[in-house]
């Protein structure tokens, strides 16, 4: 017991310790900054389309792959890092050319899913619909094509209307609560501070998002 308590108080002493806050300080600046260009692109991308279709998917490994039950071969981050190359220059071939407005993904790490990713797709609203058919292809892409069987997704837009601020599907430029939903929830969830994923990637990336366009904004 003594020995117990003395750890807890070692953790606790830790804890309120100036190197410790200060990486967690760290971790929260870097999700601020994150949010505040999210914002930025977002925002920017809905002046140049007068509809934009968001899709959420999240792109997982499924048990087996994941190092919580103990595989001599789990997935890595290298191999993580080449599916989500892979998956991008898929969805950029098929997509780019007609409707592929913009993208954002984040990569985060947890011992029971161990690397999955978070992204989310903006698609020009005037061109496309069928969200959900859209993400299921792109989500069957990623499990059958990209990892090989080895990974599962999920369709967040085949449950949009359960949540409670939906932010995904069909929005408007002058849909002023599906942007405020997107801007608020789905965009603060995406940037959301991650304390594991930088002692997992080493100096990798595990936020990235595409760029404005060049040409002026709609009318």
């Amino acid at each position: 017991v003594e020995a117990f308590n003395a750890c807890v108080a070692s953790i606790r002493a830790g804890a309120k310790g100036k190197k410790f806050t200060g990486a967690l300080d760290h971790c929260k600046r870097s999700s601020r900054k994150n949010y505040a260009s999210l914002l930025k692109y977002v925002r920017g991308l809905h002046d140049h389309h007068s509809k934009l279709l968001v899709i959420r998917l999240d792109l997982e490994y499924k048990k087996q792959f994941c190092g919580s039950l103990k595989r001599s071969d789990p997935v890595s981050y290298a191999e993580a890092k080449q599916h989500r190359k892979s998956f991008f220059k898929h969805l950029k071939k098929e997509l780019a050319a007609y409707c592929l407005a913009g993208y954002v993904w984040k990569l985060e790490y947890g011992k029971i899913k161990s690397y999955h990713y978070h992204v989310l797709l903006l698609l020009n609203g005037q061109h496309v619909r069928e969200d959900i058919t859209i993400a299921r292809l792109l989500g069957e892409h990623w499990k059958n094509i990209i990892t090989n069987g080895a990974g599962l997704y999920f369709n967040c837009n085949a449950k949009k209307f359960m949540y409670k601020n939906r932010g995904i599907g069909m929005i408007s430029h002058d849909d002023n609560a599906m942007r405020k939903n997107l801007e608020e929830a789905v965009l603060n969830y995406l940037v959301k501070a991650d304390y594991y994923i930088k002692f997992s990637v080493k100096g990798g990336r595990a936020f990235g998002k595409g760029a404005l366009p060049k040409k002026s904004p709609s009318r």
